[in-house]
């Protein structure tokens, strides 16, 4: 089986850190050949301390464990979704998922990012991925069992996608396809 690195950035994640913990537990994959790496940063919520205090536990069971802390001084008022933040906030949520990925790379085959705040995976969402026989796969995250999708930044363009102009879904640079 390949070693697979499982990357998640944090921030504010001291409410879903119980169940980010718990499905990590739930998969099903041997856990030695696991690596976790956590980049903590611009948490108000004391974030780094509780994954701190997690470390010696997920050290016990998972091949290898790492936190990282890095604060980029993203702060924002309202709702994170509002379009005058995004351009910046996904300019950030790239540095650090580029930092993360250079800092805690080693020679895993695989890599899995998982935001924090994802409640709930089925235990086999591994060997579903890895299955698929592709070098990249989105799962596709949706709100509640069958439920509406949450994740309008990934998708995938139709045949017919060449033929249309996109030029009105670019708010700040960021193509914001319509949902469908």
């Amino acid at each position: 089986m390949p070693r697979v690195l499982i990357l998640v950035p944090c921030r504010d994640v001291v409410p879903h850190l119980a169940q980010l913990v718990d499905n990590l537990r739930r998969l099903h994959y041997p856990k030695q050949r696991l690596a976790l790496a956590f980049l903590e940063g611009d948490s108000s919520d004391g974030s780094y301390a509780a994954l701190e205090a997690r470390l010696p536990e997920l050290r016990a069971e998972f091949g290898r464990v790492e936190l990282f802390q890095r604060n980029y001084r993203q702060q924002h008022s309202g709702p994170r979704w509002e379009t005058s933040v995004q351009h910046k906030r996904r300019m950030t949520l790239a540095k650090i998922r580029n930092e993360l990925l250079m800092r805690a790379l080693r020679d895993e085959e695989w890599v899995l990012w998982i935001d924090a705040d994802v409640q709930h995976w089925p235990p086999d969402v591994l060997t579903r991925l890895l299955d698929s026989g592709k070098d990249i796969v989105v799962p596709s995250c949706v709100v509640s069992p069958g439920g509406r999708t949450f994740d309008y930044n990934s998708f995938r363009f139709s045949e017919a996608a060449a033929t249309i102009d996109w030029s009105e879904h670019l708010v700040d640079g960021i193509l914001q396809p319509p949902v469908g």
